[in-house]
């Protein structure tokens, strides 16, 4: 019971510390702002948080923790699709994932723009994201969908394309438009 009391206080904080960051800046998402959206004493975060670096590390951990599972699911639910369709199956998970959570998209490009990155053993979103692209790249060698010895370049050009995209459209506050992404690396900036 204690530890769920616990888990909750934490869960509000790191909340709390979205919602400030995203609405008023990394830079003014302080511990006495934290503290009073989520309604705690500031000696509470803490209890919790070494400090207010600590908290946005926390929150960084936990919305990737939540992510990655749903980015795996969209390359599963795709496996079994011939390239193209499969292409499109996955960046359409992988961007709804980011799109439910444009907060933390906002703040962890805002971070990483600054050098201050979470340093974990697991690997980053990134790191899943173009290990799924190349072996959907390959998939589409093998296929003969694309030419042999370009699965390498290829995915690592539409993640680039995909990264660039998902930084205009946070900019713009619009969700990704992927059928317009695949359209012009397949098919060429002219493809309607």
């Amino acid at each position: 019971m204690k530890d769920r009391l616990r888990e909750t206080a934490s869960d509000a904080i790191l909340d709390a510390a979205e919602e400030v960051a995203v609405e008023r800046g990394i830079d003014a998402a302080s511990i006495a702002a934290i503290a009073e959206r989520a309604g705690v004493a500031v000696g509470t975060l803490y209890n919790y948080f070494p400090d207010r670096d600590g908290i946005l590390q926390a929150l960084l951990r936990k919305r990737r923790a939540e992510m990655a599972p749903e980015i795996a699911a969209a390359a599963t639910a795709s496996a079994d699709l011939a390239f193209e369709a499969r292409l499109r199956a996955y960046l359409r998970g992988f961007a709804a994932a980011f799109d439910k959570r444009r907060g933390y998209v906002r703040i962890a490009i805002s971070l990483d723009q600054r050098g201050q990155r979470v340093h974990d053993k697991e690997p980053t979103l990134l790191h899943l994201f173009e290990r799924h692209l190349a072996d959907i790249f390959k998939a589409g060698e093998s296929e003969g969908a694309i030419p042999k010895g370009r699965a390498g370049p290829y995915a690592t050009m539409i993640a680039g394309a995909m990264r660039a995209l998902k930084h205009a459209d946070l900019t713009n506050d619009r969700p990704m438009d992927i059928d317009m992404l695949v359209d012009v690396f397949l098919f060429g900036a002219l493809a309607r």
